[in-house]
């Protein structure tokens, strides 16, 4: 019986995908007042974007788990987390219950436009001892285009600029998050659409 699998991120980026001052240049913004609406728009934004492309924007560090290792080189673990940047670490609960790292040497990945695999090396095994309890294996990973704005594609960052300045004028309409996460969809003109629509994962 297959289940759904657990992606649980467990670093929290530091930086914006695109700047509050870079932000405040397009809008035309000189003075500190609503830094923090701005910023707040920015994080929402984030989110709706990430949400409608399937993908992370900032490198972003994510854990997930299995119940069985890979039994021969044509089967994969599938990263349902996009895009990927490095494989961090897999570790593994043995029969004696003690958490243990698997030789980086016996598996690799694949580096993918959407999802990115993980697949046994011919001719290796991975070890014998697993325990049998559910989610025994942890899947550390890191993905998103890169570690600051200077890694977001430009015409995502356009698509920023035009739902902020939307979002703006509007303000007075959206007091939280998820009022203007909602308001997003509404805003999302032809070309931001198109632009996303490049980038979207549909294989989810």
């Amino acid at each position: 019986m297959s289940r759904a699998y657990t992606y649980k991120a467990i670093t929290t980026p530091t930086e914006l995908p695109i700047s509050l001052a870079d932000l405040k240049l397009y809008l035309r913004i000189d003075d500190n007042v609503e830094d923090a609406l701005l910023t707040l728009m920015i994080k929402s934004v984030t989110k709706y974007i990430e949400n409608y492309i399937n993908r992370i924007l900032i490198s972003t560090q994510y854990e997930t788990y299995r119940d069985n290792f890979l039994s021969c080189y044509n089967e994969y673990w599938e990263l349902k987390r996009s895009i990927l940047n490095t494989v961090d670490s897999i570790k593994y609960i043995n029969t004696n219950n003690v958490e243990t790292n698997v030789d980086p040497s016996i598996y690799y990945n694949t580096l993918e436009r959407d999802y990115s695999k993980i697949l046994l090396v011919n001719n290796k095994t991975f070890p014998s001892d697993l325990s049998r309890r559910l989610q025994a294996i942890t899947i550390t990973f890191t993905v998103g285009f890169g570690e600051d704005s200077a890694s977001i594609p430009d015409d995502i960052k356009n698509v920023f600029y035009q739902l902020i300045a939307m979002l703006y004028e509007n303000r007075g309409d959206c007091f939280n998050s998820s009022q203007i996460n909602c308001a997003c969809g509404q805003y999302l003109n032809a070309t931001s659409k198109s632009i996303l629509d490049h980038y979207r994962v549909l294989n989810i």
